[in-house]
């Protein structure tokens, strides 16, 4: 099925491993590693189209073997369509495959992706619809691999928190304060940790929920020691976000502004709490009983099935 495939990221380092340990695919990096003298020379070139066709000596070593692929899946980690060129121009029968895992902002950058001749893929069904593109969901592992340099994953067993955030603002920040306001009132315990937006002047009273980014095993921690996860999608999203994802196969309680969850074969009333639609007690959803979801679903959802779809053409995405 997906024999001879090789999948390009940006270097998300838990996805990567865990996406090699399937055996099913090879993986790398789209870019070798920079440093401080090489940084500032990568984001010029990138910037100002500096010896644009010279781009290729800032890929990682997948570049010297391409001839043992047939298909090249490249997640949106790209700022232009240089690779695309990069492996027409050599090997102009592999087949590429572009995958957004992230909802489209640069729509100019996404003509020249689809005047290039590849197949675009996203993980949201709304952009899909909007642009013409072909659909496969969110995906997720039944084991997380980390690499070696992190720390070692704690088995939390006790519960800590009633409900978690940990990510960036990305506007988000309004919406989640006033949520802690009224659930503190309340006597939920909340762990709230927000990575600042660069561009972005804050009050003291947000500096306070102020993390610095955390290894995801860290943030798996936090997770596995909640209730519920607290998933607040940005403007126009409606694809199933990685917090989603973690809910799911950890058992635990979903908060969500996604409105169009209660459309998908994931939505189960007593696990997912929908803000701005669901009048119930929202203290009560988040106290109720332990949560467990159907094992099933979670198929559904696995990287093997989410590799699959682009090799069947006949591939069942309803509902998902």
């Amino acid at each position: 099925m997906a024999a001879n495939t090789l999948i390009l990221l940006g270097g998300m380092d838990w996805l990567e491993k865990s996406m090699q340990a399937s055996g099913l695919v090879d993986v790398a990096s789209v870019y070798k590693s920079r440093n401080k003298l090489t940084k500032p020379l990568f984001k010029l070139q990138y910037h100002t189209k500096l010896l644009y066709r010279y781009r290729h000596v800032w890929y990682d070593d997948w570049k010297n073997k391409l001839n043992q692929y047939r298909t090249v899946i490249l997640f949106d980690a790209f700022e232009d369509t240089d690779i695309i060129e990069y492996i027409q121009g050599r090997f102009s029968k592999i087949r590429i495959i572009i995958y957004y895992y992230n909802p489209i902002y640069n729509s100019s950058l996404l003509n020249r992706i689809i005047s290039a001749g590849v197949e675009v893929w996203s993980f949201d069904i709304r952009d899909c619809k909007e642009y013409g593109l072909m659909y496969n969901p969110q995906f997720y592992f039944w084991n997380i691999v980390f690499p070696e340099k992190k720390s070692k994953d704690i088995k939390a067993k006790s519960i800590a928190y009633d409900l978690i955030f940990i990510g960036k603002d990305k506007g988000r920040m309004p919406l989640l304060m006033k949520l802690n306001k009224y659930l503190k009132e309340r006597g939920i315990s909340l762990f709230i940790g927000i990575c600042p937006d660069k561009e972005t002047r804050y009050s003291s009273e947000c500096k306070q929920f102020f993390i610095k980014s955390i290894p995801y095993n860290n943030y798996l921690d936090y997770l596995k020691r909640s209730r519920c996860v607290l998933d607040i999608v940005q403007e126009g999203q409606v694809g199933l976000t990685l917090r989603i994802m973690e809910a799911l196969f950890y058992n635990k309680k979903i908060i969500t502004n996604n409105r169009s969850i209660q459309d998908m074969k994931i939505y189960d009333k007593n696990n997912v709490y929908i803000l701005g639609i669901d009048n119930r007690d929202l203290v009560e959803f988040i106290k109720d009983s332990k949560c467990e979801w159907d094992e099933e679903l979670k198929k559904q959802y696995i990287f093997d099935k989410w590799l699959h779809r682009f090799f069947d053409i006949q591939y069942d995405i309803k509902g998902l």
